[in-house]
């Protein structure tokens, strides 16, 4: 497991230092595989107050995007992220397409977000962020893999993440995307993971850390914390998106 340092200003000798430091936690850094850890300090539930379930049928989409919606519902089948469901609720695959052609599997959750009760726990700001890093001479960032899959659904909310499509109905057993408080939710326990760490030695937006300090032996004794952190929380790390 090899870091790129192409674009950092450290000398050969602290990346070597840095390189070893980052051998202790091999175990941390995903491959190929889209398959996350699994984060248990949360159960993201779906409060829908007094809403009766709401229903919809599937979407038509053309050949090529059902090719797509098989692949992918096949795969989170695999992973163990999503199983058959007998829900009354039911919300249809949408298929989004990307600049490049592709085709993007989505859900269209709308009507559900509509009835849900919102969790208003703040987001950072941009400009407290920004004044934090003022000052700091190094910087480390790490992107958590597929962050959202690594929270449990709530037992209670399971059948309200049921999609439907033309090959059955399916409920989600981890957070997927889409839901208007997934955001917020995985905030919430990326800051609980590290809240003594937070606007000290680290920042968070999402699935984003940031690791900041004025001097070497110090940034690498930060970034120790912060992985020690991560890894008692069973979060993965994608090697190809941190810069050290």
């Amino acid at each position: 497991m090899e870091a790129d340092f192409s674009d950092s200003a450290l000398s050969d000798e602290q990346k070597s230092l840095f390189q070893d430091e980052l051998n202790g936690f091999c175990d941390m850094f995903v491959g190929s595989s889209k398959k996350p850890g699994r984060a248990e300090l949360l159960k993201f539930e779906i409060d829908t107050g007094d809403s009766k379930p709401i229903k919809q049928q599937p979407y038509r989409v053309s050949g090529a995007e059902g090719e797509v919606t098989e692949a992918e519902v096949d795969q989170y089948l695999e992973m163990g992220f999503i199983c058959p469901s007998h829900s009354p609720w039911a919300r249809p695959v949408l298929m989004i397409r990307k600049p490049d052609g592709g085709i993007r599997f989505c859900i269209d959750y709308r009507k559900l977000n509509a009835v849900t009760v919102k969790d208003c726990y703040p987001m950072p700001l941009i400009d407290d962020i920004l004044d934090m890093l003022r000052g700091a001479k190094l910087f480390s960032t790490m992107d958590i893999a597929s962050g959202y899959w690594y929270v449990p659904m709530h037992e209670d909310s399971v059948a309200k993440t049921a999609f439907t499509c033309k090959y059955g109905l399916y409920e989600w057993l981890v957070m997927p995307f889409g839901l208007c408080n997934a955001v917020s939710a995985f905030e919430r326990l990326v800051e609980t993971v590290l809240v003594d760490l937070k606007w000290r030695v680290c920042l968070v937006y999402v699935d984003d850390c940031v690791v900041f300090c004025d001097d070497f032996p110090s940034h690498l004794f930060r970034v120790r914390q912060v992985l020690t952190r991560f890894r008692e929380a069973g979060f993965k790390l994608k090697m190809m998106k941190c810069h050290w």
